[in-house]
């Protein structure tokens, strides 16, 4: 299994984990963790793996195993969250009632920065020699 497809099924179970936990979108997810929305659906969407920090927070207060968010072992949990969490990745779909984050429009990305002035980050200007008054 490669990096991509990893983070792919480990998306895919937080994204699941979530739901079934009660956090129908990432903001919410995001902000019982403390972390950030861009964050978790980087998570979600298998740009990135979750950080341990955060997944240990889901282990000690929710039940949940890190061993079944990074790899699928469902061995330690609680029966009902095993079998809750088993029917809902069998769907293969995110639960309906989740809807996809919307890009955020291109005004909404950030601040505009001033153009650079016109030579700045180049190397400096050649001095020139001053006429002499001898």
């Amino acid at each position: 299994m490669d990096d991509q497809e990893l983070r792919t099924e480990v998306g895919h179970r937080l994204r699941v984990t979530a739901h079934e936990l009660g956090y129908r979108s990432a903001q919410a997810l995001a902000d019982w963790l403390g972390a950030n929305r861009p964050q978790v659906q980087a998570w979600y969407n298998a740009v990135a793996m979750p950080p341990v920090k955060y997944m240990r927070k889901l282990a000690l207060e929710r039940g949940i195993t890190l061993d079944w968010i990074y790899r699928g072992d469902g061995s330690g949990l609680a029966n009902a969250m095993y079998i809750r969490l088993i029917a809902a990745m069998d769907a293969a779909t995110p639960p309906p009632d989740v809807e996809p984050e919307p890009e955020p429009e291109p005004d909404e990305a950030g601040p505009e920065y001033p153009l650079r002035k016109r030579g700045a980050g180049g190397p400096p200007p050649a001095r020139q020699k001053r006429a002499s008054a001898a």
